[in-house]
């Protein structure tokens, strides 16, 4: 076995009892135990590859250092089940299930994958009552929550041309948040907005007529409201289905990824912050050790698919049909605070895009020579990989990869095929960046406090060396504290605070919306799937306001938006009785 590190940076409390509280360390298990199971597990299934002994120690020891050092953080289901027996490593999958058999049969099918730890989403399309299917599904994820290690959680969605969407869309505004384990979002096509952009009439699957940009402003003024529903782009989102003959269900209950019935997909991150060098010039992002752990987890997340195969609740071709793997990325925030970028800047922007572009670009090669050894997804022959313009399809936007390393990889790809349909995606990663003490995945910090209301020690640190060079005398630092451990962020008001200091400090709520989707839009040109975005907005943003960033949100081709103004649950007046009848 490979030499462990002693993972030093993981066994303070409030990790080690979050650990413990989440059933991630078993009742038994240290740290140090806990990723050698996991990285053992990942490494050992190469056997069924005939990896030689010596290459699969390396292996180890190359994972094993990538986690001590924070650079990789595996997805919760891989720490929770690795190494377990009869344990998927997935996040999520779309359940197989007839929407129209009674509560007990639904329950039936649902609960065994819940019990594996993932996530699903349901589209309602098919019933004449998405309403109270839901309510159903919803009771089901309550009653099945306490018998099983991960709290339970589903997305619902409904298309916008669905007989019932005005009902479906106004469906959670007046409920009890505590009560739903369910998100909602709306699926949007293109026909529905050309209808709003034309002011016209939309007409709904049962031949009823709507005006379009009525519908919308219900979307958004719900949204203003509760923060959901959310939106998907339909369209955008089939077009890029690498293997179209076999169509998206729906989305997953963050909505950064579709997927088809029983397919399911292996999730890990990159936790960026980490990947910094220090140069004469002074500190920079380190693209050489980007690609090298970049092509390191690719490889990882394809043998966990074996063993998510192995271990599926229904037939486990469906998952190696495309064999799907998501690589995300967790600590961007943190990045752009220690190389001085404010969240804000173009810099900080283009940054992004270029980390994104290359572990796109670094995990399909990655996935080209995985293929070599070990054959292409199955489904290959039947993909989009073999038309002409897929693959390199990143290459129509500027960033640090040149256009002949796209051609290249197509031409490699039609040679050789490729392992995995998609290789990126971008989830919330909220567990996940906790674990390894950073912001999550592309957002800026919900908070400069911890959940104690203090600030938090790393950008305290961060903080002192810039209070350091203004010479903040001792009584202004203290109240400048006190200010920041009472509202969460730094006051406008602080005269001796430099405007740099303070963007540099933003947290999410003080980000313009436009800012926010601009660094959304940056990552989803050279994203496989869907980003896992919310546009948090201050508390006085209006329902205009929101209608624009929807349609923003198009207009720069993402996948999917939601947005959470400030405090507004706290605004509901909710009905005395939210029981729900099963």
């Amino acid at each position: 076995m490979a030499t462990i590190p002693s993972f030093n940076a993981f066994k303070n409390k409030p990790t080690i009892s979050l650990l413990r509280t989440r059933k991630i360390l078993g009742d038994n298990e240290n740290v140090v135990n806990l990723f050698e199971r996991v990285v053992t597990a990942l490494v050992d299934i190469e056997e069924i590859f005939n990896t030689s002994e010596s290459e699969k120690q390396s292996l180890k020891a190359d994972l094993l250092n990538a986690c001590d050092q924070k650079i990789i953080a595996f997805g919760s289901p891989i720490l929770l089940n690795a190494g377990l027996e009869n344990r998927s490593l997935s996040s999520c999958t779309i359940i197989p299930i007839n929407l129209r058999e009674d509560f007990e049969s639904m329950k039936k099918s649902i609960f065994p994958y819940y019990e594996k730890g993932m996530g699903s989403g349901f589209n309602l399309n098919e019933v004449d009552d998405p309403i109270q299917t839901l309510k159903q599904l919803n009771q089901i994820l309550i009653e099945i929550t306490p018998l099983i290690d991960r709290p339970a959680c589903g997305m619902a969605m409904l298309d916008i041309d669905h007989p019932k969407i005005e009902e479906f869309i106004l469906l959670k505004k007046n409920e009890d948040f505590y009560k739903w384990r369910f998100n909602i979002s709306i699926g949007i096509t293109k026909n529905f907005l050309d209808s709003v952009k034309n002011n016209v009439l939309f007409t709904l699957k049962d031949g009823s007529q709507i005006s379009a940009e009525k519908l919308l402003l219900t979307i958004t003024d719900t949204a203003h409201f509760c923060g959901e529903p959310g939106m998907v782009f339909l369209d955008r989102i089939a077009q890029e289905n690498p293997v179209p003959s076999i169509e998206c269900k729906t989305v997953v209950p963050c909505a950064e990824v579709a997927l088809s019935e029983g397919e399911v997909c292996q999730f890990s991150y990159l936790n960026i912050s980490k990947i910094v060098k220090i140069t004469d010039e002074g500190k920079t992002f380190d693209f050489p050790s980007l690609e090298r752990h970049t092509k390191l987890l690719t490889r990882i997340l394809d043998n966990a698919i074996e063993i998510s195969s192995e271990n599926a609740v229904s037939n486990h071709e469906v998952i190696k049909n495309k064999r799907r793997i998501a690589i995300g990325i967790c600590g961007a925030a943190d990045l752009f605070l220690d190389l001085g970028l404010p969240y804000i800047s173009k810099q900080a922007q283009e940054l992004l895009s270029n980390i994104m572009a290359t572990i796109n670009i670094c995990s399909k090669e990655m996935s080209v020579e995985l293929a070599k050894k070990r054959t292409p997804f199955p489904l290959f022959n039947m993909s989009l990989y073999l038309k002409k313009g897929f693959a390199s399809r990143f290459k129509k936007t500027i960033s640090i990869i040149p256009t002949s390393r796209w051609e290249s990889l197509e031409q490699s790809i039609l040679r050789s095929g490729i392992r995995n349909t998609g290789t990126t995606a971008l989830p919330p990663t909220g567990l996940s960046a906790i674990i390894v003490d950073v912001s999550p995945s592309i957002e800026p910090r919900l908070s400069l406090n911890d959940n104690q209301g203090k600030i938090i020690p790393l950008l305290f640190s961060h903080l002192q060396i810039h209070w350091d060079k203004i010479q903040l005398g001792e009584d202004e630092r203290n109240s400048l504290l006190r200010r920041i451990n009472l509202l969460g962020y730094i006051p406008n008001d602080m005269k001796k605070i430099s405007q740099k200091i303070k963007q540099l400090f933003l947290v999410s709520k003080q980000v313009h919306w436009m800012s926010q989707l601009k660094m959304t839009s940056a990552v989803q040109k050279f994203n496989d799937e869907s980003i896992s975005k919310t546009v948090n907005c201050p508390k006085e943003t209006t329902p205009e306001e929101i209608h624009e960033i929807f349609l923003q949100s198009n207009y720069l081709e993402l996948k999917g938006i939601t947005v959470f103004r400030d405090q507004c649950l706290e605004e509901r007046i909710i009905p005395s009785d939210t029981s729900y009848e099963s």
